[in-house]
Order: C-alpha cells, then sequence, then structure tokens
C-alpha cells in the first residue's frame, strides 16, 4: 500500500474507530495474560511482561472511554464506544469466538473494567477467569469482593439510565430548593453537621429507599407523592442537609436508585465524622473505635439471619447512628457479605483521612 493511501486511511479514522481498536488490544494482551497465568507462576518473567502489557494497553483505552465495557450478545462480542452508549460489535476476528466460548463457560456476559483497577487485580482477575468452572452472577460478585477487586465487574448492565423513581427523587427534592430555602444557599452549611443531624438525615433516607428502592411503585405520580410527604415531614435542617449533598454528588449514569442513596450516606457519614474531628468533638483515639463498631454493625446488617435492632443502644448514641448508617450502606456492597462488609468500613476509614 502506498503512503498516500496509508495517509488517506488514517483521516478516515474516525473516534469510534480509535475506541474499537483500543478495546481491541486490550482484550487481546487480556487473553495473553490468560495464558500466561495458566501456564506459569505468578513472578515468571512472561507472565509479568504479559501483566505489563495488559494495564498499558488498559490505559491507552481508558484514555478513550471509561470504563471499558465489553459484553456478549446473542453470541456476539460488542463493547460500548462512549460511555452508556448502545454496545456495538467489536471488530470481526476469529480468534473472538473461542473468548466468546471460553465466557460463557465461565459465567461471563459483560466486563466492565475502571480506572481504578491495577496489576494486581488484574492479576488476580486473569487467574480467576482460568478457572475450570462456571460461576454465578452472586458467585463472581463474591469472588470479585473476597479479592478486594473494586476496579472491575463482571455481569453489570453495559448501559443502565436512572430509573424513572429515582428522576422523581431528584426532581421533588430540587424543587425544595426554591420552595423552602428561598433566599438562601443550599450549598453553605448552617453549622457543623453533629450525630443528632446524621441520624435524622439517614431516617429520612431509609423513607426515601423504601419509596424509590428496588421494590418502588411503577406508579411515578404515587412515588412523587410518597416522596413529598416524607420530605415535608422532615424538619428543613434535615432536608437542607440532603439538598446540599445531593449538589455536590449527583447520581451517576449507572447507577441505581438504592446505591446512590447508599452513596449519599457514606458522604454524610464522613462529613459529620470530619466535622466532629475538627470541631474537636470526635478525638483522634476515638476514630478507630468508631469505624471498628461501623465494621461490625456492616458486617451485621449484611447478614439477613441477622438481629439489627437497636434494643441494646441507647436511641441518641453514636453507636445507633453508625447502626442506621451500616443498613443505609449495605446496598451499596458488591454482595452481602462479611468480606465486602469490612472492607467497606476499612476504606470508609482510608477515605476520612484523605
Amino acid at each position: 500500500m502506498s503512503a498516500g493511501h496509508k495517509r488517506a486511511n488514517k483521516a478516515n479514522i474516525t473516534p469510534k474507530d480509535a475506541v474499537e481498536f483500543c478495546v481491541a488490544r486490550f482484550l487481546r494482551s487480556f487473553q495473553a495474560l490468560c495464558v500466561a497465568s495458566r501456564l506459569y507462576q505468578k513472578n515468571h518473567p512472561l507472565t509479568l511482561s504479559a501483566l505489563e502489557t495488559v494495564e498499558l494497553h488498559l490505559r491507552a483505552a481508558l484514555e478513550r472511554v471509561s470504563p471499558v465495557a465489553i459484553g456478549l450478545e446473542n453470541d456476539v462480542l460488542v463493547y460500548c464506544p462512549a460511555k452508556n452508549a448502545e454496545p456495538a460489535p467489536l471488530e470481526i476476528n476469529s480468534a473472538w469466538t473461542e473468548l466468546a466460548d471460553n465466557w460463557k463457560r465461565r459465567g461471563i456476559r459483560t466486563l466492565l473494567v475502571f480506572p481504578r483497577t491495577n496489576l494486581a487485580e488484574l492479576d488476580a482477575f486473569s487467574r480467576m477467569v482460568n478457572q475450570p468452572r462456571s460461576f454465578s452472577d452472586a458467585e463472581w460478585s463474591a469472588r470479585l469482593a473476597e479479592n478486594r477487586i473494586l476496579g472491575i465487574r463482571v455481569n453489570d448492565p453495559l448501559r443502565q439510565r436512572p430509573t424513572a423513581a429515582l428522576a422523581t427523587l431528584v426532581s421533588v427534592l430540587s424543587a425544595q430548593t426554591s420552595d423552602r430555602f428561598s433566599g438562601l444557599s443550599v450549598e453553605a452549611a448552617a453549622s457543623a453537621p453533629t450525630f443528632e443531624d446524621l441520624s435524622a438525615s439517614l431516617r429520612l433516607l431509609a423513607q426515601l429507599e423504601s419509596i424509590i428502592g428496588p421494590n418502588a411503585q411503577q406508579n411515578s405520580q404515587r412515588v412523587a407523592e410518597s416522596i413529598r410527604a416524607a420530605v415535608l415531614e422532615a424538619e428543613s435542617r434535615t432536608v437542607r442537609q440532603l439538598l446540599r449533598t445531593m449538589s455536590k454528588h449527583s447520581p451517576k449514569d449507572s447507577e441505581s436508585a438504592d446505591k446512590f442513596l447508599a452513596r449519599l450516606s457514606e458522604y454524610l457519614l464522613l462529613e459529620t465524622l470530619v466535622a466532629q474531628f475538627i470541631g474537636n468533638r470526635l478525638a483522634a483515639s476515638d476514630l478507630r473505635g468508631v469505624f471498628l463498631t461501623l465494621s461490625e454493625a456492616l458486617v451485621r446488617a449484611a447478614d439477613a439471619n441477622a438481629d439489627t435492632r437497636e434494643h441494646s443502644i441507647s436511641p441518641g448514641s453514636l453507636d445507633a447512628t453508625l447502626v442506621r448508617a451500616a443498613r443505609a450502606l449495605v446496598p451499596g456492597l458488591p454482595e452481602r457479605s462479611a468480606a465486602a462488609a469490612e472492607f467497606c468500613a476499612q476504606r470508609l476509614h482510608e477515605s476520612f483521612w484523605d
């Protein structure tokens, strides 16, 4: 091919073509890593070289699209050329047939890789893919949690729009800004949040979760009426705190309603702990105990058979607040296990100091 033809072909490359090329290159390098992991020990030079190549091609792909989202639809390998875009068939390649068959044998329908992943996660995941058996969705979630893999998800939807119930929640709460706080800045806190404020906000979030969570009604008018009723019953300070948090942390494109509320709970908890710490009402020596209590409460909350009532705890105490926080955080766990609960508490502890 002449140099002129090469330049013409390069000029005709679209952004979608560039994404497809980078995603395919990453996927081929991941296949090579799986082969190396199957044949050699973890520290073998060929395994280490394959691992470095995978990360190099992954970072190149993530510069084009984030996350890298690949799936199987009607036995055809597809990818998302942009976030939440309609999946498109990956380049025609006979090697993909073998990959698709291998994914089906392992119970993999979709693979999402996020920027936060790293060499250790990619190595651990390649060894999981080499296991000679199929895993259910729950088993994949459990295995990823056990290996503390946060940047890779298996069998999540390739694209997911916010639910109508979540959109209704955002709309109703946004209306409160003008109806209830005319002339006030929602973003500015009236005063440092207390543990009583946190408890009140968590109670409101629990009410909202029952309205817009997985078992939400399909009637949008009834959902809106239920949200308005819950908000009107809450104190203005509580609603304002929730609105302030939502203004900083809006729903993500691929986020379900219950996971969004769990994420808000995280931010409310950390905001309160930081405010109490800065105000010298929470000593540094007490923080370890706070997160240990939260971890224990999370483990109980993640266990469907555990008793999570606050019968032996003073209703207005910090421990009672942490129990409520644990229940609010559970929908955000990758799966309901002690390992996932403990890791969540550890991650929040680290986030507190960031």
